[in-house]
């Protein structure tokens, strides 16, 4: 979704963003909202299973800007045949 968005940008001017950057700080914003909430719940519960839930889910949004660029690099030999086309 991502990669599409920033095409359409490019479209319309803007960056294309091939690095990723934007997405990384997407979830680096994800990471200050699952805190946020995570506050407001742990203040409103005494519960840990509901404060537990948004803790895993913040654990991969921090996850996230690590993995993209690792797990890119996975699978670029599966586009090694459209590359050397292209070139």
């Amino acid at each position: 979704m991502y990669l599409l968005a920033r095409y359409f940008l490019k479209k319309e001017g803007e960056q294309a963003d091939l690095e990723l950057e934007g997405l990384r700080d997407i979830y680096n914003n994800i990471q200050v909202v699952n805190s946020a909430v995570a506050d407001i719940i742990r203040a409103a519960t005494e519960a840990d299973s509901s404060v537990n839930a948004i803790v895993i889910l913040d654990m991969y949004a921090q996850a996230m800007p690590y993995i993209i660029g690792e797990s890119l690099e996975r699978i670029r030999n599966l586009f090694s045949p459209y590359v050397s086309i292209s070139r």
